[in-house]
């Protein structure tokens, strides 16, 4: 019985650890959800500002024209919202300019809520990060926002979703939509089965580029042109190259699209072995 009572009294010691005080349960920055954010601006001391605007569920990155934004870019910028800092210091009691934030390296606002980026802790390699009075350190998922130039913030999707193809201009052929919603393939020397231009449009629809670069200006390139259901206005890709990599390129959007070289088989190749 003693035993029994003694390995009780130690089992309490080791759950409670009487004397020792818990370690504080790490806080988000802000109570603020991601949820009713509708406009967010970035400003870099390197790049272009940014600018999104919500509209319904989607985030359009703001410029000369609005473009599709990319979800994860601004799920990244939300996500400040209710991160969790290792440590918090009083603005007080710190030297901004000597943590980069005075002058900050970026500032993001969410809405009404600022944040200035800074640079990162030498020890542990956490951001400085300045709401308010406060100073955070956290962990460091903001060095693309203070680098990456605007087309990384594009949507790496080719098309707008829920856009209908109802025809595909390809540099050999061209691709329609007959009446009974069977895909028609234009006179031409390799044709293909009804089951490969299906595979082609669906292939087209749900293309994504592996990153998205500023446009570099080519001559005397083939295009591909595409009309929908859902939009009066065509929309065009200037193909700027097929190797080592598939890039097809929006000039009126200042855009290129990378994809993997394999993909030029999948979307401008009609017949295939």
């Amino acid at each position: 019985l003693a035993l029994l009572a003694l390995a009780g009294v130690l089992a309490l010691l080791i759950l409670y650890q009487p004397g020792i005080t818990p370690e504080p349960v790490p806080q988000p920055l802000t109570t603020r959800s991601s949820e009713s954010i509708k406009q967010i601006r970035v400003v870099r001391t390197t790049r272009d500002p940014l600018s999104f605007t919500r509209q319904g569920d989607k985030w359009f990155l703001g410029g000369e024209r609005a473009l599709p934004a990319s979800d994860f870019q601004v799920r990244s910028l939300l996500a400040v919202l209710q991160t969790e800092a290792e440590r918090s210091y009083p603005v007080s009691s710190v030297a901004p300019e000597t943590l980069g934030l005075e002058p900050p390296l970026a500032t993001l606002t969410l809405d009404d809520v600022h944040f200035r980026i800074g640079t990162t802790d030498a020890l542990d390699k956490l951001r400085y990060l300045q709401t308010g009075d406060t100073v955070f350190l956290v962990t460091d998922r903001y060095q693309h926002l203070i680098n990456s130039d605007w087309p990384g913030f594009v949507s790496r999707k080719l098309l707008p979703a829920n856009s209908g193809i109802n025809r595909l201009q390809l540099p050999q052929t061209t691709l329609s939509l007959s009446t009974d919603n069977q895909w028609q393939q234009s006179a031409t020397a390799a044709t293909a089965e009804t089951g490969r231009l299906q595979t082609l449009v669906d292939s087209w629809q749900q293309a994504s580029a592996t990153y998205i670069r500023h446009y570099q200006p080519v001559t005397g390139s083939d295009t591909v042109t595409l009309t929908f259901t859902t939009a009066t206005e065509a929309l065009t890709f200037h193909i700027v190259s097929r190797t080592p990599e598939l890039i097809l390129a929006r000039p009126e959007l200042g855009i290129q699209y990378h994809l993997q070289s394999e993909m030029a088989g999948i979307l401008l190749d009609v017949a295939t072995d």
